[in-house]
């Protein structure tokens, strides 16, 4: 029974608190809530995650149940009190000031006000324009580009067959502007030598670059550590690492090197690629990390590859790793709207959860994951997070990334209206 037809009928017993006796209703039903964000304990000892709250005064707290739906108030009753002291000590400042009657404006989750985005520094011309660098450390050419005031963090651009991520990384306003604008990210890309011939495990000799172990991967820390010198932002040393990697070489660098520097790492995703060569271990499996192929994806088979998703994804489930695994219906070897709105999406919550307020990355919390069914595309909330899922099984974050992660492999993702 799909969500629709459950909240139909749910619908004809009479509730007292309306919306809210249906929320709680669908928690003991079992049926997954759709995607969302704030998790807050109930009475009932059920968990809920919210959208967003708005307010709280003394009828109890307003709050969304899906992000641009309908507002309904949840009553104090309602509500693990002790609970939501210890996990959420905001709300329950504004509970306790409800007590003498004010209505506290918390506006979080969905109610968040938008924040416009940060500009990139502006360009001038030539490499050595404003809050441009460009270095070269052993085989490896690196450019970034840094955001205006103080970046929290860099985001890796592993992407393209060639080992050259560089011209993906342009001028002005990119594809990576809203991701690097909103966490106050730079922006790096670079440049190895790729391959002409190679196929098989002659790939991994002629572009030994994507095995980040063997000294590509320390290329890329010391071009950071020259950028914060030549630019001044001490922060770029050992500033936390988002990876984007995309297509066969790409891909390959940015899952080796997420296993390489997992203690460097936020959140990876890495899109129909192969040469997944390096053992993740219990540390690099903590990093959460999306692998996407696509259901036609034949190009990669002319380079005869080892180290595929296929052989990676099974033999990692003894870790009980943060992976998320999908695959694009009728995709094949090149980036689609769909998978890259995929991969950004994962990043941008990936990001979010990770990052702490004082620059340092934090652990996520299993218990608030979901599960998605690789055989019926189903998802459902995961009950049991330190026990290892079945080769039929994959993790999801949260609640907004397994919604889309369902849309995605089910073909009914709809991509956003250009602004």
């Amino acid at each position: 029974m799909c969500y629709d037809d459950v909240v139909k009928t749910l619908r004809r017993f009479d509730f007292s608190s309306g919306a809210l006796g249906l929320l709680f209703a669908l928690l003991v039903s079992g049926v997954p809530v759709p995607a969302l964000a704030l998790p807050i304990a109930g009475a009932n000892g059920k968990s809920v995650d919210f959208a967003g709250v708005k307010s709280a005064g003394p009828g109890g707290l307003t709050v969304q149940i899906q992000a641009d739906g309908a507002s309904v108030e949840v009553s104090w009753e309602k509500l693990d009190l002790v609970k939501l002291e210890a996990d959420h000590p905001d709300i329950f400042a504004a509970y306790q000031k409800a007590l003498t009657g004010s209505t506290t404006s918390l506006d979080l989750g969905s109610f968040a006000p938008a924040k416009a985005p940060v500009e990139m520094a502006k360009v001038t011309g030539g490499a050595k324009s404003v809050g441009w660098y460009e270095t070269k450390v052993g085989q490896g050419r690196f450019v970034i580009q840094l955001p205006n005031g103080e970046p929290r963090g860099v985001l890796l651009i592993a992407q393209g067959q060639d080992g050259e991520s560089l011209r993906f990384l342009g001028p002005g306003r990119s594809r990576w502007s809203d991701f690097a604008g909103k966490f106050q990210f730079a922006v790096m890309a670079y440049e190895f030598l790729g391959v002409e011939k190679s196929k098989g495990e002659g790939v991994l000799k002629e572009a030994e670059f994507v095995q980040a172990e063997k000294g590509s991967g320390e290329a890329v820390l010391k071009a950071l550590e020259v950028f914060a010198k030549d630019s001044g932002k001490a922060i770029l040393a050992t500033a936390p690492i988002t990876v984007f990697g995309s297509d066969v070489l790409g891909s390959a660098f940015a899952y080796n090197f997420t296993q390489s520097f997992p203690d460097r790492v936020l959140a990876t995703v890495v899109s129909k690629g192969a040469f997944y060569v390096a053992a993740p271990t219990e540390a690099s499996a903590k990093v959460p990390l999306l692998i996407i192929w696509g259901e036609y994806n034949q190009d990669i088979e002319v380079w005869e590859p080892i180290g595929t998703h296929e052989e990676i994804y099974p033999n990692s489930l003894g870790l009980r790793p943060n992976w998320a695994y999908a695959m694009e219906p009728r995709g094949t070897g090149g980036e689609t709207p769909f998978s890259f709105k995929l991969a950004m999406t994962f990043l941008d919550r990936l990001t979010l959860a990770r990052l702490s307020k004082e620059g340092e990355i934090q652990e996520l919390d299993r218990s608030r994951a979901w599960v998605g069914n690789l055989e019926t595309f189903e998802i459902s909330r995961m009950e049991e997070p330190d026990k290892a899922l079945e080769p039929t099984q994959t993790w999801l974050p949260d609640g907004e990334i397994a919604k889309l992660w369902e849309d995605f492999l089910n073909g009914r993702m709809q991509l956003d209206t250009p602004k």
